[in-house]
Formats: structure tokens, sequence, C-alpha cells
């Protein structure tokens, strides 16, 4: 990305789906590191990561 611009943005999030985000991305990277799948996870924090997931999806797809 060396002389690239990079063109910067932000999304708002509320601390319970920020949690949750950030718990999927932990629990995702130790599970491939272990080599093991991934668990089930509950319908309630599916919804979190998902709706936050198309969120950064739309907003990245309106930057290019």
């Amino acid at each position: 990305m060396s002389g690239e611009m990079v063109e910067s943005f932000s999304i708002e999030i509320d601390r319970k789906t920020a949690k949750a985000v950030m718990d999927a991305i932990q629990m995702l990277g130790e599970h491939i590191s272990a080599g093991v799948p991934v668990p089930p996870v509950d319908e309630e924090f599916n919804g979190m990561v998902g709706a936050f997931y198309e969120t950064l999806r739309r907003k990245v797809a309106s930057v290019n």
C-alpha cells in the first residue's frame, strides 16, 4: 500500500455489539490457530455480529 491514498471512515457501535465483535474475532482466531471448528453461537450474538458486519460491508462498499 506504499504511496496509496487511504480513506478513513468511522462507524458508531454500541458497547454490547463491540464486545460481541471482539469476542467473535478472538474466538475465530483461537479456533483457526488450534485447527478446531468454531462452536455454534446463540441467536443474539449472531444477530449483533451479523448486523455489524452488514454495516461495515455497506460502508466499505460506499467508499470504493
